[in-house]
């Protein structure tokens, strides 16, 4: 009998310890409870967009761009333009001696009678023998020897013609020479024709547009003494 009275009794002061021990817990956990301050939602949930300050945009001066003008480079005027060769003819007419200008290139006798046989003024199968320069008192002069067509083609000319014809050629080489004073002979004789016997220096023959061809080619053969 004791010893079952001294179980039970055991049996009751655990069981007794125990529940003091959960009433402490929860006291603990309600005294915790306590503590903590619930904080209910409030019902605008909506966040409330702030506006950020606005800055005044900074001020910086433009640069200044200095306007300049681009001068193209003057060109010399006085910078003479390169001379071609020119070549003497007859007017529409026959009544004057006009002149042209072909590209410079490198001068030769045959070049001087192909650009006269193109103004008519020769022909192209008419042949230059020979051509010498030499110097007269410092002055160039020019002895050119034609074939046999120039003479033929002078024959066939009139008074005018034969001014033309004669005039356009002493002029064409002299200037394309450089040289004062020509010789005009055909197969080594002296030139002639019914109006002149050319057997003395001709100078540059002046283009004229007051005077005829007729007329200056009549001054021409009084000054070389032919009637």
């Amino acid at each position: 009998m004791n010893a079952k009275k001294l179980l039970t009794m055991g049996m009751l002061v655990m069981a007794m310890a125990l529940s003091a021990c959960g009433s402490k817990e929860e006291s603990k956990k309600e005294d915790v409870s306590e503590g903590m301050t619930t904080v209910a939602p409030t019902e605008d949930t909506t966040p409330v967009e702030t506006e950020a300050p606005t800055q005044e945009p900074e001020v910086t001066e433009a640069p200044v761009i200095e306007a300049t003008a681009t001068v193209a480079p003057k060109q010399n005027e006085a910078e003479p333009k390169e001379e071609g060769i020119t070549i003497y003819y007859g007017d529409e007419n026959a009544e004057h001696i006009i002149s042209t200008q072909i590209p410079k290139q490198k001068v030769t006798p045959e070049l001087l009678v192909a650009e006269l046989a193109k103004k008519d003024i020769l022909t192209s199968d008419v042949k230059v023998n020979s051509l010498k320069e030499t110097k007269k008192d410092g002055a160039k002069t020019l002895a050119v020897d034609f074939g046999e067509k120039f003479r033929e083609i002078l024959f066939s000319q009139g008074s005018a013609g034969e001014y033309i014809m004669m005039g356009s050629v002493v002029d064409t080489f002299l200037k394309a020479y450089g040289a004062e004073s020509m010789t005009i002979t055909v197969e080594g004789d002296i030139l002639e024709s019914g109006h002149c016997i050319y057997d003395s220096e001709m100078k540059f023959y002046e283009p004229s547009s007051k005077d005829s061809a007729e007329k200056v080619s009549e001054g021409i053969a009084n000054a070389l003494g032919v009637e």
